[in-house]
């Protein structure tokens, strides 16, 4: 797995701050349009040392300008850390990327990418009280081809793909509300807050067999309300409109 700069930066500040050193990064932009940026850190008592490094905005993905940027600067601030303080990680396996090859940064799914993967999810058969974990196929797309399902008639294919790698960590329990479930919702990790709504719900209204209608239903505006809420039973309090039921006399 790709050390990310929160990664990097909590180790190797902890272990800075011990002997009173600490790092900062100072950004800046070439004429060819490249970000730079450079590494300092600094003793309590003053003196400091600094690196830098520059490369182009990155292209991978379908980012706008700004976020190709913000990707190479991330990338960079690792990068010049490592540099200065002489360390690697356990992903640096050519000596600082010697080969000119750069690690693959990992973006987040686009909307569309999103609503491609979630039907995914529903294409792949779960065992029973279980369910497909949408971060775990979107990891898994993207390890295995640095992209995300994209296109709505690859859902059947990618879906048979995911089947047939026989992961178990695709699966996770299913703890969802009946609501959510209804709604195509993900839900939470528990669901429990759901499920003590649906409760008080319950207890409040009855349950969804036994609860009651409201007596008048607008034929017009398809508007139900009681007693309570007009003056005139045989007129809509909505609309105005006086072609209502009365699912009493009905």
């Amino acid at each position: 797995r790709y050390a990310s700069l929160g990664n990097v930066t909590d180790v190797i500040g902890t272990e800075l701050s011990k002997f009173g050193l600490s790092a900062k990064w100072l950004t800046a932009q070439k004429d060819t349009g490249w970000p730079e940026v450079t590494c300092v850190i600094t003793h309590v008592q003053g003196h400091s040392e600094s690196t830098g490094l520059s490369a182009p905005p990155d292209e991978s993905g379908s980012k706008n300008p700004i976020q190709k940027i913000i990707s190479t600067v991330t990338y960079l601030e690792r990068a010049t850390l490592l540099a200065l303080t002489g360390l690697a990680t356990y992903d640096q396996d050519d000596d600082g990327n010697g080969s000119g090859e750069r690690p693959p940064s990992v973006r987040p799914p686009t909307d569309e990418e999103r609503e491609v993967i979630a039907e995914v999810c529903k294409a792949i058969p779960a065992p029973p009280g279980k369910r497909v974990d949408a971060k775990k196929v979107a990891a898994l797309c993207w390890e295995s081809r640095q992209a995300y399902p994209y296109d709505m008639d690859a859902v059947s294919r990618v879906a048979e793909w995911l089947s047939g790698m026989n992961r178990p960590e695709l699966f996770i329990p299913d703890n969802r509300s009946d609501f959510e479930k209804d709604q195509g919702l993900p839900g939470d990790e528990d669901s429990v807050p759901d499920t003590e709504a649906e409760a008080t719900a319950a207890a409040k209204f009855g349950e969804e067999n036994n609860q009651v209608p409201c007596r008048f239903y607008c034929n017009e505006c398809s508007h139900e309300y009681g007693e309570d809420e007009c003056k005139k039973i045989d007129q809509c309090p909505k609309c105005l409109k006086k072609n209502v039921i009365d699912r009493q006399k009905s």
